[in-house]
């Protein structure tokens, strides 16, 4: 919005406020017109049931990715057990989250960590299917494959950075 010669300070002021208020006012019209609350509540719940998973995928992925930096390695758990007391290096090692080698048991876990994280990206994909529906609806298989495709480029995406702070040798070696 340009400044029109004969308008004051408080008019543009004034102008712009009654633009965001009007957006406010759509937002707010649209969110009770479609019954987002509902949407807005299942994302909360299944963002706080999909936090575990993709937290322990986090570790693993870190694990892997910096085991040739013991002490960062060492650093960062010695964090974790200042939150969670049993958040240490063993017993993520007893419980078989740590060190597993790649057997049909370390893949299933990785698949069952994938699609426990993938609920918040599901109830995501419902919200905003109600604001902005489709003329096709997907099938629930095809938003799951969705939802853990997203998941593991995630999951690479983090890699990827892991292997960048390792080129630039943000740790150093001792």
């Amino acid at each position: 919005m340009a400044i029109k010669d004969n308008e004051s300070f408080f008019d543009l002021i004034w102008r712009h406020s009654q633009v965001y208020l009007q957006k406010i006012s759509l937002s707010v019209d649209l969110f009770i017109k479609n019954e987002l609350i509902n949407h807005a509540g299942a994302a909360a719940f299944f963002f706080l049931l999909s936090i575990p998973p993709f937290f322990l995928l986090l570790l693993i992925a870190f694990d892997r990715y910096m085991s040739s930096y013991a002490e960062a390695s060492a650093i960062f758990f010695e964090f974790m057990k200042t939150i969670n007391e049993n958040l240490d290096k063993d017993f993520l090692v007893k419980i078989g989250l740590l060190n597993v080698k790649t057997t049909a048991i370390g893949i299933l876990g990785l698949l069952n960590l994938l699609w426990a994280g993938r609920a918040i990206l599901t109830a995501i994909q419902r919200g905003v299917g109600v604001v902005f529906p489709a003329d096709k609806i997907r099938p629930p298989m095809v938003t799951n494959i969705l939802s853990l495709i997203i998941l593991s480029l995630a999951r690479d995406v983090i890699q990827v950075l892991c292997d960048r702070l390792r080129k630039t040798e943000f740790f150093i070696r001792p």
